[in-house]
């Protein structure tokens, strides 16, 4: 079964999300991931079963990619991504460790693992690039790399 794979974004919060779907991001049940920071700069993972259209603040998606590959295998994949920095897990960005750099770590695992294309740049120049491609987010629908890319 082939699962989407995508980053949403919401307004007036720096969180960033990894959504997987089987299908529309907008009319179906996606699982969401993200990590949050509790008391003592402790990072935990949160995943919920969500209509991310719904989720307060939501103001787009960027498509990834799709996998073949059934959404239990990558949710227990999402499960076993460590959360925070550190334990042999270095923070593959320039920026403090948070959910940004979080997402990067999860892209490059699906990069390596899965075969979802990233754009050519450098992993420290991730975050910038899909900042960018953000510009273009109105409670919408767009891909991490352009066609004409």
């Amino acid at each position: 079964m082939v699962t989407k794979v995508g980053l949403a974004f919401f307004q007036a919060r720096e969180e960033w999300a990894v959504v997987l779907s089987v299908g529309n991001y907008f009319s179906s049940q996606s699982w969401m991931y993200e990590i949050f920071v509790r008391r003592n700069m402790v990072w935990y993972r949160r995943d919920h079963n969500t209509m991310v259209s719904d989720e307060q603040g939501f103001r787009g998606m960027i498509h990834l990619g799709e996998i073949n590959c059934d959404i239990s295998v990558l949710h227990g994949r999402m499960q076993s991504v460590y959360s925070g920095e550190g334990r042999g897990h270095p923070n593959p960005t320039l920026v403090p460790w948070g959910p940004r750099a979080w997402v990067i770590r999860v892209l490059l695992i699906f990069q390596q693992e899965y075969g979802i294309q990233l754009p050519r740049c450098r992993t420290t120049e991730l975050i910038d690039y899909i900042e960018n491609r953000m510009g273009a987010l109105s409670k919408n629908i767009i891909p991490l790399i352009p066609e004409r890319e």
